[in-house]
């Protein structure tokens, strides 16, 4: 299981924008949910300046909706947060 997760972890990668503002702004949030819902997302939509977003339900965060955006390479996490705002 371990070198599955570490195998996953380095697939991804974060902006420096990730590292530095979203995790010291959002403290709560861990890079392991966004590959979850990178991965396991509920709905995936192309967004302006070659970026997409990803939907998907985290139980660790009382099921609520997690919204990532990664770079058009969908590899590359550049922004994360709670969405209250979808519907499924």
């Amino acid at each position: 299981m371990i070198l599955d997760y570490n195998r996953t972890m380095s697939k991804y990668k974060f902006t420096p924008y990730f590292e530095n503002t979203i995790l010291r702004k959002r403290p709560y949030l861990k890079k392991e949910w966004c590959i979850r819902v990178i991965e396991n997302s509920i709905e995936v939509e192309p967004q302006e300046n070659n970026r997409f977003r990803f939907w998907g339900k985290i139980e660790e965060l009382e099921g609520k909706i997690l919204r990532v955006i990664t770079l058009d390479d969908k590899i590359t996490i550049h922004n994360a947060f709670p969405d209250r705002r979808f519907k499924l």
